[in-house]
Protein backbone atom coordinates (compact mmCIF):
# COMPACT_ATOMS: atom_id res chain seq x y z
CA UNK A 1 0.00 0.00 0.00
CA UNK A 2 1.14 3.53 -0.91
CA UNK A 3 1.22 6.61 1.20
CA UNK A 4 0.72 10.00 -0.47
CA UNK A 5 1.55 12.86 1.43
CA UNK A 6 0.78 16.50 0.55
CA UNK A 7 2.83 19.29 1.24
CA UNK A 8 2.34 22.91 0.82
CA UNK A 9 6.11 24.18 -0.42
CA UNK A 10 6.38 27.84 -0.68
CA UNK A 11 9.65 29.12 -1.88
CA UNK A 12 11.47 32.24 -0.61
CA UNK A 13 14.23 34.01 -2.44
CA UNK A 14 16.07 36.94 -0.04
CA UNK A 15 18.37 39.01 -1.48
CA UNK A 16 21.23 37.50 0.77
CA UNK A 17 21.15 34.51 -1.65
CA UNK A 18 19.12 32.42 1.22
CA UNK A 19 16.40 30.10 0.06
CA UNK A 20 13.73 28.88 2.81
CA UNK A 21 11.04 26.23 2.13
CA UNK A 22 7.92 26.03 4.13
CA UNK A 23 4.40 27.37 4.19
CA UNK A 24 3.42 31.74 3.82
CA UNK A 25 1.63 32.24 6.65
CA UNK A 26 0.76 35.91 5.99
CA UNK A 27 2.03 39.44 4.33
CA UNK A 28 1.24 42.39 6.96
CA UNK A 29 2.98 45.85 7.22
CA UNK A 30 5.74 44.93 5.01
CA UNK A 31 6.83 41.23 7.06
CA UNK A 32 6.54 37.94 5.43
CA UNK A 33 5.79 35.23 7.72
CA UNK A 34 6.78 31.74 6.55
CA UNK A 35 5.89 28.55 8.71
CA UNK A 36 9.13 26.12 8.20
CA UNK A 37 9.46 22.39 9.54
CA UNK A 38 12.43 22.32 10.27
CA UNK A 39 12.36 25.70 12.86
CA UNK A 40 10.88 25.87 16.02
CA UNK A 41 9.30 29.32 15.28
CA UNK A 42 8.06 31.31 12.16
CA UNK A 43 10.17 33.13 10.23
CA UNK A 44 9.75 36.58 9.85
CA UNK A 45 11.29 38.43 6.76
CA UNK A 46 10.98 42.31 5.90
CA UNK A 47 9.47 42.58 2.42
CA UNK A 48 12.09 44.39 0.84
CA UNK A 49 14.31 41.89 1.88
CA UNK A 50 12.56 39.36 -0.53
CA UNK A 51 13.49 38.97 -4.20
CA UNK A 52 11.51 35.96 -5.57
CA UNK A 53 8.34 33.89 -4.01
CA UNK A 54 7.19 30.43 -5.77
CA UNK A 55 4.13 29.06 -4.60
CA UNK A 56 2.02 25.61 -4.88
CA UNK A 57 -0.86 27.09 -2.32
CA UNK A 58 -3.44 29.13 -3.37
CA UNK A 59 -2.67 32.78 -2.15
CA UNK A 60 -5.03 35.72 -1.51
CA UNK A 61 -2.98 38.70 -2.81
CA UNK A 62 -3.38 42.43 -2.31
CA UNK A 63 -2.14 45.13 -4.62
CA UNK A 64 -1.17 48.56 -3.64
CA UNK A 65 -3.91 49.79 -6.35
CA UNK A 66 -6.30 47.58 -4.94
CA UNK A 67 -6.20 45.06 -7.01
CA UNK A 68 -7.08 41.30 -5.77
CA UNK A 69 -5.63 37.95 -7.36
CA UNK A 70 -6.67 34.35 -5.77
CA UNK A 71 -3.87 32.41 -7.36
CA UNK A 72 -0.33 30.89 -7.63
CA UNK A 73 2.64 32.27 -7.34
CA UNK A 74 6.04 31.91 -9.83
CA UNK A 75 9.39 32.94 -9.65
CA UNK A 76 11.90 33.61 -12.73
CA UNK A 77 15.67 34.60 -11.21
CA UNK A 78 15.94 36.67 -14.52
CA UNK A 79 12.85 39.09 -13.89
CA UNK A 80 14.33 40.14 -10.35
CA UNK A 81 11.53 41.25 -7.65
CA UNK A 82 8.83 40.51 -10.40
CA UNK A 83 6.48 37.47 -9.96
CA UNK A 84 3.79 35.97 -12.36
CA UNK A 85 0.55 35.62 -10.86
CA UNK A 86 -1.34 32.14 -12.72
CA UNK A 87 -5.52 33.23 -11.55
CA UNK A 88 -8.58 33.09 -12.59
CA UNK A 89 -9.44 35.70 -14.22
CA UNK A 90 -6.46 37.38 -14.61
CA UNK A 91 -3.19 36.40 -15.12
CA UNK A 92 -0.30 38.68 -15.26
CA UNK A 93 3.20 39.90 -13.71
CA UNK A 94 3.30 42.51 -10.21
CA UNK A 95 6.53 44.02 -8.77
CA UNK A 96 7.07 42.46 -5.38
CA UNK A 97 6.91 46.28 -4.17
CA UNK A 98 3.31 46.70 -5.64
CA UNK A 99 1.83 43.54 -3.03
CA UNK A 100 1.19 44.77 0.61
CA UNK A 101 -0.40 41.48 1.78
CA UNK A 102 -0.92 37.78 0.96
CA UNK A 103 -2.40 35.52 2.75
CA UNK A 104 -3.60 31.90 2.51
CA UNK A 105 -7.07 31.25 0.05
CA UNK A 106 -7.96 28.32 2.57
CA UNK A 107 -7.01 28.32 5.91
CA UNK A 108 -6.23 25.38 7.79
CA UNK A 109 -9.43 24.37 10.07
CA UNK A 110 -7.64 21.37 11.82
CA UNK A 111 -6.20 22.04 15.15
CA UNK A 112 -3.27 19.92 16.87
Amino acid sequence: MALIGFTQNDTIYTEAGVILVGEIKSLNRNVLTLDADYADSDFKIKWDEVVGVSSNSLLKIYTKKGARYNGYLAYSDSSERIISVQSVPNNGAIELSDIVEISPLYENFSRE
